[in-house]
């Protein structure tokens, strides 16, 4: 018999995977089975987000322990998600429910065991919890009065632009909708503070007094907000798309270069 030997780097993986979550009935060959499907074997394993991913997997093979736990530590991420649309046509426990069978039942594989690990999966979730309620709203109400009442989520990005004349012309659809929705995936501390910052022009130390935080935090706090934009972008980008991963850091090193910009644009429609 042969054994097959097993990169160091899957087995640090695992676990952590297995230490976060010793009660689940997940052995570690099957988990560094489901890492090797979706993890490229250039990513660096301080990259992954192994715990998550690990709580996923479990969740993907229907263990009733794995899904306990995922409703204790993520449930209220979809709860808020379906509470911000509330009023606007969705009946919350239709949704709560038809996200949930999305994400653990499905046909053929669930959704969960799409989750890559890139990126924490409390924003992944959020990306694919807003991206149903969306898919929702345009069924019931088409999708030429969805657009009308929602512009910043399809027109954000209408002026010409020469930076991003490739992204335009190969993935403007895919872009505009995996940044609109990776901004309704903020958190609205989120969204307030990037607010605050790029469409007011105000200074750090002026949101600083506004929030009553010192300088540092909200520096860290904005940082914070923009990296979870780009990773929830990139993912959502990853999940649309059949490009490579290079091909989707390149479209997302060219949003970080307009970031600002595109917020000015998707914050003021919002405000119209």
């Amino acid at each position: 018999m042969v054994c097959k030997m097993v990169d160091p780097k899957w087995e640090e993986l695992a676990r952590r995977g297995k230490a976060a979550w010793p009660d689940l009935d997940l052995d570690s060959a099957a988990f560094i089975e489901h890492l090797r499907e979706r993890v490229p074997e250039e990513t660096l394993a301080e990259h992954v987000q192994a715990e998550d991913l690990f709580l996923a997997c479990a969740c993907s093979h229907g263990d009733e322990a794995a899904l306990r736990a995922f409703e204790e530590a993520h449930g209220g991420v979809l709860e808020a998600v379906v509470r911000r649309f509330r009023g606007l046509g969705v009946v919350d426990d239709d949704i709560q429910q038809l996200l949930r069978i999305k994400l653990f039942v499905g046909q053929g594989r669930p959704k969960i065991a799409q989750y890559s690990g890139v990126g924490p999966l409390s924003n992944w979730l959020r990306v694919t919890a807003v991206r149903l309620v969306l898919d929702k709203r345009r069924e019931s109400r088409g999708r030429q009065e969805h657009e009308a009442e929602m512009p910043s989520f399809s027109r954000f990005v209408a002026e010409a632009d020469p930076e991003l004349t490739f992204l335009k012309s190969n993935y403007q659809q895919a872009f505009r909708e995996a940044f609109a929705e990776a901004v309704a995936a903020l958190t609205s501390r989120d969204r307030n503070l990037l607010r605050q910052q790029v469409v007011w022009a105000r200074s750090i130390d002026q949101i600083g007094a506004i929030y009553h935080l010192h300088r540092s935090t909200v520096a860290r706090q904005l940082a914070r907000a923009r990296q979870t934009l780009l990773e929830t972008t990139r993912a959502s980008l990853a999940s649309r798309l059949e490009i490579t991963a290079e091909e989707v850091n390149s479209i997302i090193r060219m949003i970080q270069s307009r970031l600002d910009l595109s917020l000015v644009r998707i914050f003021k429609e919002q405000d119209k």
